[in-house]
This record gives C-alpha cells, structure tokens and sequence, in this order.
C-alpha cells in the first residue's frame, strides 16, 4: 500500500487468481474504513470510494495502471458515497474532460475571470434592501459567462472549491468595505460555502481573522449551506455552527424544503436565517400543497427565531402570498435582478434614508 495525497491511497493485490478474490479484500477495505472513528465526545463516519483496474488488461505500466484507478475511483465517487468503480476505456474521456476544467479553473482565478453578482433581498416589512446574496459567475474565454452548477460540483470534487471559496471570500469582504464606507454599514451580505469549504480546518477561525483584519462586523456576513451539505457530516454541521454562533456570523441554510433535513435537527443546527427552496416559492399560488408547505416552514423557521428568505420571486402573487404569511425578506426578478457592486450602490442611493 502507497500514499498517493492527502486521502488518497494505492493498493497493490498482485498475483490475484481472479477479480473475485480482489472483491473480497475490497469488501474488508470498505467494512474497515466504516468503522466510526472516535472523535472528542462522539464519532465520525468515514466511508471510502474505490477504483479498480487490472495489469495488463487496462494498463501496461504502473504509471498508465495508477492512472487507471484514478479514472475508476472519481468515477465510483460520482456514483455515490462508498461505491467501486471498475475502470473501462469510456471513463478515459470523461476523466480527460475532468483534468481540462480542473486547469481552466486554476488559470481562471490568475486571468481574473470569476466575478459577482449580487442579488437584493427585500424586506416585506419595510420595503427597503435588507440584505444581499452573492453569487459566483465565470466568464469563461470559450464557453461565455458560467453559472455555479456547470463547474462548482466539479470543483468540490477536485478541491478548487478550496482557492474559488478564497477568493469569493475575498471579494465579498470588499464589497462589505464598501458598503460600511457609503453609510450601507447595516446591509448582511450572505455567500455561499459548499461542504469542501467548510470542512478545512480553521475554516470559520480564518473567516474570522479576515473580517477583524479589516474592520467588519462578524454578524454583517452570512454563510449559506445547503441541505446537503449540512447533512454530509452532522457532527461538523453542529460543531460548525457553535464556531460560528462563538464569533458572531450568521448561518444560513439554504434550499430548504428539499426534503433532506429533519425538521428535529434545526435547533441543533442554530442558524439565524432559513432560505426555501425555489421549487416550493415557484408554486405557492397554484399548488395548495406547497403553499401549505411554505406556510408551515415559515411558522416553524420564526418559532426558531430564524429569518425567512423567499428567493425565486416572480410576480406579485407570490409577494402577496408571502407576505400575508409572515415572509421577512424575499428576492427574485419581480424586484431585482442580479446586480453589479456598481448597480447595486445605485439602486441603495435610490433608497430613502
């Protein structure tokens, strides 16, 4: 057995009678690894993605043959937590793929080519600009400008969720300068953190040290985290958010009423705002169900003591309907569409004071 990098490891079964026999040893490997680790107070569960190939059939070097079981692992991993994957030459192309947009994204934040748009949150009490979301955009040199589900998912996979995740914190800590500087000091700025994010050591305590760095308010920013990515890890979920709660920032969880999240685990999670799923804003005025659903999120989120977020708001029924039901802040293109941070400060300047 060999260390490849930081959680990836070779294993060499040489002189294997069959692909049989290798299946068995796979079986002890992942019946090992799923053993709960324990951690502090509690215990971690660990699970371990595999790939498979075969000397001489699939490679005829060591260097070709590892290369191989690179390709058959990602794609084991793309099929779901603790999956085997056994290498075929259909995967070659995919993997290539893989590894050119792995590069185009490393050469993307030296060319400067991700930016943000920023997208206003309306607040249904007041009618003002409560808040504002920012949301990653690529303006790829080929392909046009980008949206995060074309390449985040592969970024996560690959780790460049890691520097994208830098950078955007980066970028919103400029843009909540700015705001401070032009008497906009109040506004909560929210951007999103995926799971590779937050799963780095000192993640909240580095978020941390760059706001005090630059004389930010902890609680003017909110880190959104979605359903899934909250349910990755329920221990880090939860010590996530007591660091958090700790320094002052503000967590948001994000789709939610996907369907993913028991309603029991809220509290744990003590996040200040609550943002519903598109889907369930999309029909409240046709579909009784989920307009049922969406009343009865709101209810709970504000018996939590959690801000509820609307996004996806296209007409004035929607509005309507969401403020009749207790709704505090909602954004879409019935009021804005995303914004430059120039057309942003614009549209703040509109605003009575």
């Amino acid at each position: 057995m060999a260390r490849l990098s930081a959680d990836q490891f070779v294993l060499v079964l040489a002189d294997q009678p069959s692909l049989r026999f290798a299946m068995r040893i796979i079986d002890r490997v992942q019946a090992r690894v799923a053993r709960p680790v324990p951690f502090e107070q509690t215990s971690l569960p660990l699970a371990a993605s595999i790939g498979v190939a075969v000397y001489p059939h699939d490679a005829g070097n060591a260097f070709d043959l590892v290369r191989c079981v690179d390709i058959a692992m990602y794609h084991a991993k793309a099929g779901g937590s603790a999956a085997v994957g056994f290498f075929s030459p259909v995967m070659k192309s995919t993997s290539e793929s893989r590894h050119r947009l792995e590069a185009e994204m490393r050469a993307a934040l030296l060319h400067d080519e991700f930016f943000l748009v920023h997208k206003p949150r309306l607040s249904l009490a007041s009618r003002r600009v409560a808040g504002v979301e920012a949301l990653l955009r690529w303006r790829h040199p080929q392909h046009g400008v980008l949206l995060p589900p074309s390449f985040l998912p592969e970024a996560e996979d690959n780790g460049m969720a890691v520097p994208i995740g830098r950078w955007v914190l980066d970028e919103v800590c400029a843009l909540m300068a700015r705001l401070r500087d032009a008497g906009h000091g109040g506004l909560r700025v929210s951007m999103n953190a995926s799971y590779r994010q937050f799963s780095q050591p000192n993640f909240i305590v580095d978020i941390g040290a760059q706001l005090e760095r630059l004389g930010l308010a902890p609680d003017a920013l909110a880190l959104e985290l979605t359903e899934e990515s909250l349910l990755c890890n329920r221990e880090l979920s939860r010590e996530l958010a007591r660091q958090a709660g700790a320094l002052g920032l503000r967590l948001s969880i994000d789709h939610f009423g996907d369907g993913l999240t028991s309603l029991s685990e809220l509290p744990a999670l003590a996040a200040a705002n609550l943002t519903l799923t598109p889907e369930v804003v999309r029909d409240i005025v046709p579909d009784r169900g989920a307009a049922a659903l969406a009343g009865a999120l709101i209810d709970i989120a504000h018996h939590l003591d959690m801000t509820v977020v609307a996004p996806g708001v296209e007409t004035q029924d929607q509005t309507e309907f969401l403020r009749q039901h207790g709704c505090d802040q909602i954004q879409g293109h019935f009021y804005s569409k995303p914004l430059t941070a120039d057309a942003l400060h614009a549209l703040l300047a509109e605003q009575p004071r």
